[in-house]
């Protein structure tokens, strides 16, 4: 995109957009009380703006926001081509909260719907090192599959990635299984079985997760969800993380090194 940083748009009680020049304190913010979706726009729409849309569902359902002012794709669209130069990508965050102030106790069912519109940087092709979290796990709770605005756990966890001059850290569940990466979802492939955590481990159910177990059921490969150890991990022959930016295949996990040649069936996936 041309050279700006972040364009924040807020939708209006009547339904218009405006520009947000200013972060306003809301439950959000104050509260962590919202939800968001990371999508990208390219070629004048919303990739996988239905998987995006049925997450943001199940997490407004689970947090009693009520969807009936939700925008609709089109109106989405439209407004994003406003601002995005044709044939230029873009970064979307849609973050969806809950109208009203109140305290802990909320006033409201409402929801608040606001846009980010930056740069889209692709995910690199390779990550040369990561290392297991020793600091911070994910538990379980409701919510933990989905993308809410309190996202501490993975703040932290890049926080000691980068602590440890590291390019990705892996996170496990509360019982040691392996369950994601730093802003990713987590796969692995070993004899030409591919391995992936299941939701029951507390990661977020990814739309770039969704699509590659799509992708390796359809092209009838072996494909298995379950909850893994590390040495399960690390006996791999190749390990890749994925989010709606791209994959990215690691080169070298605690000290042992894997096979990074691209997976190709999978890649154009992500092609813009």
């Amino acid at each position: 995109m041309h050279d700006f940083n972040t364009l924040f748009l807020q939708k209006e009680i009547h339904g218009n957009w405006s520009k947000a020049e200013d972060l306003v304190h809301n439950r959000a913010f104050l509260f962590g009380d919202g939800l968001f979706e990371t999508m990208v726009f390219s070629k004048g729409e919303l990739k996988d703006f239905y998987l995006h849309q049925q997450r943001l569902f199940r997490g407004m359902d689970l947090l009693g926001l009520s969807k009936n002012t939700i925008s609709p794709e089109d109106d989405l669209n439209q407004l994003i081509r406003k601002h995005v130069p044709d044939r230029e990508t873009a970064r979307i965050r849609w973050n969806v909260f809950r109208s009203g102030m109140g305290k802990y106790s909320p006033e409201s069912s409402e929801a608040t719907e606001t846009l980010q519109i930056q740069a889209l940087i692709l995910a690199p092709a390779v990550k040369k090192s990561a290392k297991i979290s020793q600091e911070h796990c994910l538990y379980p709770h409701p919510w933990a599959n989905c993308k809410t605005s309190n996202a501490l756990v993975y703040v932290l966890a890049n926080k000691e990635r980068i602590a440890h001059l590291q390019d990705e850290i892996i996170l496990l569940d509360h019982l040691g299984n392996i369950s994601e990466a730093g802003a990713a979802n987590i796969f692995w492939k070993k004899g030409g079985v591919y391995f992936t955590p299941s939701l029951q481990t507390n990661c977020i159910a990814g739309i770039g997760r969704a699509k590659i177990l799509a992708a390796l059921t359809e092209q009838g490969l072996d494909v298995q969800e379950g909850e893994f150890p590390v040495s399960e991990l690390l006996a791999a022959d190749k390990i890749f993380v994925s989010n709606v930016t791209g994959i990215s295949y690691l080169a070298e996990v605690e000290g042992k090194y894997f096979d990074t040649q691209l997976e190709v069936h999978l890649e154009k996936l992500f092609q813009l």
